[in-house]
């Protein structure tokens, strides 16, 4: 068993935080975000520490998850996330009008997608999509929605990948 949830976690000065009934309020420079805790698990501020428990065995097995979602919160409103994706392929461009991201991913229309407000998509050379936001899963969520169009092929290796992902390439018909 993980003993992540027994990590206290660090606040920045520049952070504040608010518990009202079962809501942790988290506000930062880039934001507020709001999360629903379950009763069961019991947040206390000290020294500008934030410490995680559970009272009940039942909630032990999410207490780590909580821990990790309250100390995405913090990271997002005070400095936010950056995922990089890359596209391979000949012809295969991505460039954003305001609100849409549009691709040209070797179908016989663009793909249309509808920008998130709370995420700013920067697109370089077109081949490289840059995703920023406060939200963790908000951002992982959308770069998932647009490597849906165009999964990596493990012949060629064409398609939309995250920039760190290795291919596990497959072997093609031998003569």
């Amino acid at each position: 068993m993980s003993h992540i949830g027994k990590n206290p976690i660090i606040i920045p000065n520049n952070i504040k935080i608010e518990l009202n009934n079962n809501y942790l309020i988290v506000i930062g420079k880039l934001g507020i975000q709001i999360k629903k805790i379950p009763k069961e698990i019991l947040i206390q501020n000290k020294n500008k520490k934030l410490y995680i428990s559970v009272n009940s065995s039942k909630y032990k097995s999410i207490w780590g998850t909580y821990r990790m979602l309250i100390n995405n919160m913090i990271i997002g409103v005070n400095k936010g996330f950056l995922i990089k994706l890359k596209i391979v392929g000949i012809g295969y461009r991505a460039y954003n009008d305001h609100k849409y991201l549009r691709l040209k991913i070797g179908r016989t229309n663009i793909v249309k997608l509808l920008i998130p407000s709370n995420i700013k998509i920067k697109c370089v050379k077109f081949t490289k999509i840059y995703l920023y936001g406060s939200n963790l899963q908000q951002i992982k969520l959308f770069a998932y929605k647009i490597r849906s169009f165009k999964k990596p092929d493990p012949y060629k290796g064409k398609g939309i990948l995250f920039v760190n992902e290795v291919i596990n390439f497959k072997e093609g018909k031998k003569k």
